[in-house]
């Protein structure tokens, strides 16, 4: 069951978010395990990557089209101003990766962690996540269009101040998480949990599910610091 706000209409399915998926490397090539290949301002496209460890690197203003990244190790690596293009990411590592002001293009991350990664002013379009533990995570600022959260852990991410434009959380955990001054528009709540959540009015015209209705609107009474008081009735 979906419940619209009042005065909004329900999202119809082409309305949510339904992102392209990548697509694949343009190549027979074996995947490799050579990681020199990833760089500082580099231009990597067609490979498939296993198990490449950079770690702690640099590797500012790096351009991937077309790449497929298996259990890549990316915790603490700096990949600001960076550019992914038709990219999946499986099993990935990227704890404290920093990718701020990049740019992503149809891309998947399945099964990876990127708790506390920094995606701050950073534009994402036809991205989806997918069994990923983004806790933490820095979206403040960011641009993000038609894009997935599935099953997801997004314990105190902070998406303040972030546009958020045809975009669905399915199956994840919110709690605590800040919405504060974003710009929302066909979002989408669904099966998620939503304890904590801050800066609730700023979800105004979003569709959720049942179950997120009440907790979502006992956050929304306290910003209103509006309290429950039974006891005046006695």
């Amino acid at each position: 069951m979906v419940v619209p706000p009042q005065g909004h209409p329900q999202l119809s399915a082409s309305e949510r978010a339904d992102p392209e998926p990548p697509e694949a490397p343009a190549t027979d090539a074996a995947p490799t395990t050579d990681g020199d290949v990833l760089a500082v301002d580099a231009f990597v496209e067609d490979v498939t990557l296993v198990r490449v460890d950079h770690a702690g690197d640099g590797l500012d203003d790096l351009r991937v089209d077309r790449v497929v990244l298996e259990g890549v190790q990316l915790t603490g690596t700096s990949v600001q101003r960076s550019e992914w293009r038709d990219v999946r990411v499986v099993d990935g590592e990227l704890s404290g990766v920093l990718l701020a002001k990049s740019e992503m293009l149809r891309v998947e991350l399945v099964s990876s962690r990127g708790l506390g990664a920094v995606l701050a002013g950073a534009t994402l379009r036809h991205v989806r996540f997918v069994d990923c533990r983004l806790d933490a995570a820095n979206f403040r600022t960011a641009e993000l269009e038609h894009c997935v959260f599935e099953r997801c852990g997004l314990a105190g991410a902070d998406f303040a101040g972030a546009t958020l434009s045809a975009v669905t959380f399915d199956g994840c955990d919110l709690t605590g998480c800040d919405f504060t001054d974003a710009a929302c528009d066909r979002l989408f709540l669904a099966r998620s949990t939503v304890d904590g959540l801050e800066g609730v009015a700023a979800l105004q015209g979003a569709a959720v599910t049942s179950d997120v209705l009440v907790p979502l609107g006992l956050r929304a009474l306290a910003g209103l610091r509006i309290v429950v008081d039974d006891e005046a009735q006695s």
